[in-house]
């Protein structure tokens, strides 16, 4: 007997993909295809999901040689109160004014909009030069907290 795992709706799939609390973990390949699985803030905007990164990171790196990638957005509170949602997808590196214009709606989302104008959060934002926009081929969700046990 299988056990059925109720979806999340889209609704819940959304409202997760803009928590202002949840964080993603963003899996790439290495040369030798070995997983990197990194968490990572994020910004949903329109379908794709956008992830501020230091240029000179693996995960960079991986992107550019291979732009498959996964990601993975959940929330888990105990026993069975989690959800998620798993992506697999393409992923691409944007830099410039770009990148700083959708960098900062993540810092925004993760820091507000007062603390990311203060002079000490500056620096540390400046080091993300690059930006991951991901766009997802493939979606599947789960909501445990809607089973019946």
């Amino acid at each position: 007997m299988s056990l059925y795992i109720p979806r999340l709706s889209k609704r819940g799939a959304t409202g997760l993909m803009t928590s202002r609390l949840a964080l993603a973990r963003l899996a790439t390949a290495d040369r030798h295809g070995r997983p990197h699985v990194v968490p990572v803030w994020f910004f949903h905007v329109r379908g794709k999901i956008v992830v501020p990164s230091p240029l000179n990171t693996l995960k960079v790196r991986n992107i550019k040689e291979r732009p498959a990638a996964s990601l993975v957005i959940d929330s888990y509170s105990g026993k069975l109160k989690a959800r998620g949602v798993f992506m697999e997808g393409r992923a691409r590196i944007v830099t410039g004014p770009r990148s700083r214009r959708l960098n900062r709606l993540v810092h925004a989302k993760y820091l507000g909009s007062k603390t990311i104008r203060q002079k000490k959060w500056k620096s540390f934002m400046s080091e993300d030069d690059a930006t991951i926009v991901f766009e997802p081929s493939k979606r599947i969700s789960w909501d445990f907290t809607k089973l019946k046990l």
